[in-house]
């Protein structure tokens, strides 16, 4: 079944921390549509092999102590030794794993949502906000689940999940909630475009979720450089920025692809980045059955970092990648985009914030 069905929806009636060392957890089985074909991929190592290229080429250019520990350590991650990319949250896995079946049932579902007294509370307060509310409140999860519907609560549950397991970084809480937000509107957007073009709307929601998680990741290489050395070691902000905007992608693909989600998604974040004018070539090196959706997450992303540009403005910068989707490059797609970024976050109660860098 569609676990999503926001766009569909609207058009109808109603102690000393220890080293940062996550234990790999590996899936109890494949997550289900989400899943990747797994390490035999043709994919399977390019990613790390990209980043371990990229990370030594900079060996040379870093000068502080810090920037060079913190450099050291992203390659350590990416050789898995030692610093590891964090596992999927368990409850994020089972959301999706329960999401997955065909015989999805309503009342598994919320169990497993009760299971985690934040997320079931958020869940019904979004069921309780002015989008969803009927002539009365809903109390539990059951019956928040029963008034969205399945398909639409998928999105809402899998959005408040990794909100609050994965966007918080000691040190850079203004660089996550901004990348917080940002998230939460490139996944809305992604599965617009992907419903326009006939793109899996799981996939293109998923990897625009998921396609900044690398930036996460290395901010929090960054505070534990700075923790772990007792304050001995920082790498300089203009580094970690830079960096950051360089390799996020690569740590983004990496990520999902030791989350075993699908070579598809995985490529869309690792080509989720297009350079000012569109740049569409950009995509060739993306096997042609991946291309729909990078240039799907890829435009969504560009939209929303476009910010307050003017929607003529927005259109024609988007203009080669919405073209090469089969899409007119007007104010309208860009209009409409924007507006289900901004009707999620405010559906999920989540506050808007200007880009801190």
């Amino acid at each position: 079944m569609g676990l999503f069905g926001w766009f569909k929806k609207q058009t109808e009636s109603e102690p000393e921390p220890p080293p940062v060392r996550v234990a790999p957890e590996q899936p109890r089985e494949p997550a289900g549509h989400h899943a990747a074909e797994g390490h035999d991929s043709p994919f399977g190592s390019v990613v790390a092999a990209g980043l371990s290229r990229q990370i030594q080429a900079l060996a040379h250019e870093m000068r502080s102590p810090g920037d060079k520990h913190y450099l050291s350590q992203l390659l350590r991650a990416v050789r898995n030794d030692g610093v590891e990319i964090p596992a999927m949250p368990t409850d994020l896995l089972e959301i999706q794993r329960l999401l997955a079946s065909p015989d999805a049932e309503i009342a598994v579902l919320a169990k497993a949502v009760q299971r985690d007294p934040a997320t079931a509370a958020k869940f019904v307060s979004v069921a309780n906000s002015p989008l969803y509310r009927g002539m009365r409140g809903v109390s539990n999860v059951h019956e928040a689940l029963v008034r969205i519907g399945l398909n639409h609560s998928g999105m809402i549950l899998l959005a408040i999940i990794s909100s609050s397991k994965l966007f918080h970084v000691q040190g850079f809480d203004q660089e996550a909630k901004w990348l917080h937000a940002h998230s939460l509107r490139s996944a809305v957007m992604s599965q617009y475009l992907a419903r326009l073009v006939g793109e899996n709307e799981q996939d293109a929601f998923m990897a625009g979720l998921l396609h900044d998680l690398g930036e996460i990741f290395m901010l929090s290489v960054a505070h534990d450089v700075w923790r772990n050395s007792r304050g001995q070691l920082q790498p300089e902000t203009e580094t970690v920025r830079r960096l950051g905007h360089e390799l996020h992608a690569g740590f983004s693909a990496l990520t999902a692809q030791s989350w075993h989600y699908r070579d598809a998604v995985v490529m869309a974040m690792l080509h989720h980045h297009l350079s000012d004018n569109g740049g569409v070539e950009q995509l060739a090196v993306v096997p042609h059955e991946y291309q729909t959706l990078a240039r799907v997450v890829a435009a969504a992303n560009m939209m929303d970092d476009a910010g307050d540009d003017s929607l003529a403005s927005a259109a024609a910068g988007l203009g080669p990648v919405l073209r090469a989707l089969g899409l007119e490059a007007d104010d309208a797609i860009v209009l409409s985009a924007r507006e289900t970024g901004r009707t999620f976050l405010q559906d999920l109660g989540v506050a808007d914030t200007s880009r801190p860098w």
